[in-house]
């Protein structure tokens, strides 16, 4: 007995002895399932709350109020409820959220009478608001002075906790911290800015001036943004494996202040998403690495959005990719007036995009414009170094570099296909591809046009493919330098890739006016090509295909008149572009109703709209009749001996009429279809037997009949 009250004394002893040892142990929690650093944040206790019966109540803080302090009023309150805080009142306090609730400034009913923003300025060096594992509306209110991880709001740090924080109307400013000074959220939390939302003049000390983002941010806000703040990388935003989206969301004037900082704006890793749609814009931030963006192992796509005046000190002025990264930039996106400054003589690469390694990059419907590679760099728009690049139906110009105005490729296993483009006004320096540079790897270039690019050679390098293309007006007259490795269908002033014969622009230079004249050499020279052109206009007209990035369009006119006048009325008249599709649409007016659509003596179309691919002049005519109180309805087989038609005669106007085919025995019917005298044509009807409809106007039908095919034997049928 002794023996056994030892051995329970002894592990009672034991458990008392680890639990105080464990309670002198600091537990460094992960933050995102990870550690930022040396600051780590303990997870407070999740207390558990007894559910209000009835409906949520708003609470008031301020001077003259319930509560004197936004803390006293979070303990006091429910989950579900409102908090009103006192309008242009500072409350100097650090808050913690374990609820869901609603904090909401401006409110005008204690002492200062304002509704404008309420703020809230950290008593102590930690976050001004921390929110743990809740649904949370943040409203009208100023927070700063923060100092800690999630300086400014920190939601859900160093944990696997999980909140849903909405901010509207909301300036997170001057706050300070290791990672993500303004704003922090945690890898299973969404935070959505909205309402004119500002994270701005925040500075981190790691990564994530404005915003640091483990989780997903949604910045919902034309008006407000994320500007202004400093990070050694990130200086606005740093996305090490999360999602931000923008839809619209703006991120400019931010730094990364690292001697080889990355990503000025936004610097997304590890895995991380950036969305940009509904013309964000992400401008004038600056960094060693990616003015506006850098991307290491992540994801990156512009949709409608831009990238505008961002500077690298390094490369990549409005973007830098590391491998292995994906680029998506569509849909009337910009990338335009960035600059890689370069050092000493050194980098300045990608003016627009720098890629370096095994990244992805699709570019479509987009404008490359106006950036600038340093003194000795490569690439005003693009510089490529063994990755994939695929640009279509997208304009670059007016870029510039010492190599490669436009575009810049090197590495053995790079690949770039550019087709429907149109490659003018770029730039070079030392005379190597003013338009485009290719040193290493497959390039491969369709329907389009390299001209009035200045300092060299349209193309320089050796092209693995050129087809359809024009390389017209270069510096020194030269389009494509050396023969490519395939080629067919081009103009090339050099002779090396096509004939040497002047495509005739409408109106090139100045003019800027890249389409063909009537009369080009470049109007139907080739015999395959791509189904659309750069105006999305479809190809070819005709039977073959032009070269360079438009096909010649002409416009033809489409006239209509009304028969009996006043039977109606018709839309969709005038000019259209050759090829298009047009619709016309017939209405009748009062007591009368449509008939048919004719050109001369043909029936067109008995639909009241009738659409068709114009490829000539036409003029048509909208045919209605007047509405009656009896019609005759007249009905025949043919041919007559194969049978006969039931149902002929006058019928008072809303009678419903059947008519009813009966063919012969050994035959059945096609169709039914609809004739009228003096005209040619017909429409079909109907294929049954009986064909039921209501009666408006005079109709003559024919019911059209056939012998019938028994399977395995052939019937000779002799007229009698």
């Amino acid at each position: 007995m002794k023996k056994y009250l030892f051995l329970v004394t002894t592990a009672l002893l034991f458990l008392a002895l680890s639990t105080a040892a464990m309670a002198q142990i600091t537990i460094v929690p992960a933050e995102g399932d990870r550690t930022e650093g040396s600051y780590p944040e303990a997870v407070p206790d999740m207390p558990t709350f007894s559910p209000r019966s009835g409906p949520p109540a708003t609470l008031t803080v301020g001077n003259g109020c319930t509560y004197a302090t936004i803390a006293s009023a979070i303990a006091a309150a429910n989950p579900g409820d409102t908090l009103m805080l006192e309008g242009t009142r500072t409350f100097t306090e650090n808050i913690t959220i374990l609820k869901d609730l609603t904090l909401q400034g401006g409110y005008s009913g204690c002492v200062s009478g304002s509704s404008a923003r309420t703020t809230i300025k950290a008593d102590d060096a930690k976050s001004v608001v921390d929110i743990r594992n809740s649904a949370v509306t943040l409203r009208n209110l100023h927070i700063t002075g923060g100092n800690a991880i999630g300086g400014g709001v920190d939601i859900d740090s160093g944990s696997a906790l999980s909140s849903q924080a909405t901010l509207d109307n909301v300036r997170i400013a001057g706050n300070t911290g290791s990672w993500g000074a303004g704003l922090y959220v945690g890898s299973r939390s969404i935070v959505t800015l909205i309402n004119g939302t500002r994270i701005e003049y925040n500075t981190a000390t790691f990564g994530g001036g404005g915003a640091r983002v483990w989780g997903r941010l949604v910045v919902n806000s034309v008006s407000g943004g994320i500007t202004h703040n400093t990070a050694p990388n990130g200086g606005g935003v740093s996305v090490p494996g999360g999602v931000l989206e923008m839809r619209p969301g703006h991120v400019g004037n931010n730094q990364a202040t690292a001697a080889e900082g990355r990503g000025g704006g936004i610097h997304v890793l590890d895995g991380g998403e950036i969305i940009l749609t509904h013309s964000s814009n992400v401008y004038q931030n600056s960094a060693s690495l990616g003015g506006g963006i850098f991307a290491e192992n992540s994801k990156v796509t512009l949709n409608n959005s831009q990238v505008l005046y961002n500077t690298a000190t390094f490369n990549g002025g409005g973007i830098n990719l590391s491998e292995p990264s994906v680029l998506d930039v569509l849909n009337h996106s910009v990338i335009a007036g960035n600059h890689a400054l370069g050092n000493a003589g050194l980098n300045g690469n990608g003016g627009g995009i720098m890629a370096y390694g095994t990244n992805t990059i699709n570019i479509s419907d987009t404008r490359l414009r106006e950036n600038i590679a340093g003194d000795f760099g490569k690439g005003g728009a693009i510089h490529q170094n063994n990755g994939t690049l695929t640009i279509a139906y997208s304009y670059l110009h007016h870029n510039s570099a010492y190599y490669g105005g436009a575009i810049y490729q090197t590495g053995v296993s790079a690949s770039a296909n550019v087709s429907n483009c149109l490659i003018h006004h770029n730039t070079v320096i030392h005379p190597l591809g003013a338009g485009i540079r290719r040193q290493n790897g497959d390039f491969t270039i369709s329907h389009t046009t390299l001209a009035d690019n200045v300092g060299g050679a349209g193309f320089s390098g050796v092209a693995t493919s050129a087809t359809n293309s024009i390389a017209w007006g270069n510096g020194g007259n030269l389009g494509f330098v050396s023969s490519p490795v395939h080629a067919s269908c081009n103009i090339d002033n050099s002779g090396n890739a096509g004939a040497n014969s002047d495509p005739l622009f409408v109106s090139p230079g100045a003019g800027q006016d890249y389409h063909l004249q009537a009369g080009s050499p470049a109007i139907d020279a080739c015999s395959s090509g791509l189904s659309s052109d750069l105006d999305n206009l479809p190809r070819p007209i005709g039977s073959r295909y032009d070269m360079g990035p438009y096909e010649l369009y002409y416009e033809h006119t489409v006239g209509a008149g009304i028969a009996p006048p006043g039977g109606g009325t018709v839309t969709g008249t005038g000019s259209h572009m050759a090829g298009s599709t047009v619709t016309l649409n017939a209405s009748a007016n009062p007591g009368y109703v449509f008939v048919n659509w004719t050109e001369g003596n043909q029936v067109v179309s008995c639909s009241a709209s009738y659409s068709f691919r114009l490829m000539s002049d036409r003029t048509l005519r909208a045919n209605f009749s007047q509405v009656q109180s009896q019609y005759t309805i007249t009905g025949a087989a043919s041919p007559a001996n194969y049978g006969s038609v039931a149902g002929s005669g006058p019928y008072n106007n809303g009678a419903y009429v059947t008519m009813t085919a009966q063919p012969n025995q050994g035959f059945a019917l096609s169709n039914w279809i609809e004739t009228w005298p003096g005209l040619t044509g017909h429409c079909v009807v109907s294929t049954d037997e009986q064909y039921s409809f209501t009666a408006i106007r005079n109709r003559n039908l024919t019911a059209n009949v056939r012998p019938k095919t028994l399977p395995g034997v052939l019937m000779l049928l002799l007229d009698e």
